[in-house]
């Protein structure tokens, strides 16, 4: 190259000679041998690509192999990267592979996603985002506590619709448990395989006017209610584990609508609380359907 522009006793051609050989040998896609293109599909490649990096984390920006980003702001401001594939279902596990994979082979973490504004992080959807769809929006065998994962539903349902098909299942009255056993239901309460160890229906002054239960409870439930106080007390024979609003369905037996709260003491028994619309503590027959989600 010295020795061509060397040669080349014009400033404006040697310029322009340059620009000419960088112009025929621009970068090329690793597999196809094409060159990158931009606003154009380029050529599809058949082998794996790879891009590899040694580098060291750094604060801010810095740190990683590829960085890609779109500075275009406002109401249409397009996105960072976009992955499509057609692979079935399986994934890696199942010997085929996903669209989009992150593996820390060092046991740190895999991926994060932020956002500086916005309701939400993201979306998992199946299909049309604004259909309902059955599936499973992910699969886990991570079966620890989820910090700050919150979930409202049991296959799909509320926990209202859950103590309303149970009533149903049971063929029970919509308002009252008065006059009906228990035990004739507790044990087809099943919904969403969901199964209660338990069901006790309570007086208001704490009497325990029928339950039912199986393992691993051991025996009929005991209620401990103080006159004039809105807790009752529920111990289950042989159970010890902590209880929250999601181990205890609880609603009034009378029809009212007075608010019910479930929670555990002593890591044992379960203590239903009961309060008026206005969040005034008072007293109420109630049943609880109890489940076992230590």
């Amino acid at each position: 190259m010295k020795q061509l522009i060397g040669r080349t006793r014009h400033p404006i051609a040697a310029g322009t000679l340059i620009a000419a050989v960088l112009i025929a040998s621009p970068f090329a896609i690793a597999g196809t041998g094409d060159v990158l293109r931009e606003g154009v599909r380029n050529g599809t490649a058949t082998k794996e690509t790879e891009i590899i990096g040694n580098m060291k984390a750094k604060s801010g920006k810095g740190g990683y192999v590829t960085r890609q980003s779109n500075i275009s702001t406002g109401s249409t401001a397009g996105g960072g990267a976009i992955y499509g594939c057609r692979t079935p279902a399986g994934g890696t596990a199942g010997g085929t592979a996903p669209c989009l994979r992150a593996t820390n082979l060092a046991g740190g973490s895999a991926f994060e996603y932020s956002t500086s504004a916005g309701p939400a992080v993201g979306l998992i959807s199946i299909g049309d985002p604004a259909v309902p769809n059955p599936g499973a929006p992910f699969i886990t065998n991570a079966n620890g506590l989820a910090t700050g994962l919150n979930a409202d539903r049991v296959d799909n349902l509320h926990a209202a619709q859950i103590i309303a098909a149970a009533r149903t299942k049971a063929g029970l009255d919509a308002d009252t448990l008065d006059g009906k056993d228990s035990a004739a239901f507790v044990m087809s309460a099943e919904v969403a395989g969901l199964i209660p160890v338990a069901v006790v229906n309570i007086a208001a002054d704490g009497t325990l006017r029928a339950s039912s239960h199986r393992a691993p409870v051991t025996g009929t439930p005991v209620v401990s209610h103080t006159a004039g106080s809105p807790f009752y007390d529920v111990d289950l024979p042989g159970v010890k584990f902590f209880f929250s609003d999601d181990a205890a369905n609880c609603t009034m037996a009378d029809g009212d609508s007075k608010i019910v709260s479930a929670n555990s003491i002593g890591g044992d028994d379960l203590r239903v609380r009961v309060r008026t619309d206005a969040g005034v503590d008072t007293e109420g027959a109630l049943w609880c359907a109890i489940y076992n989600l230590k």
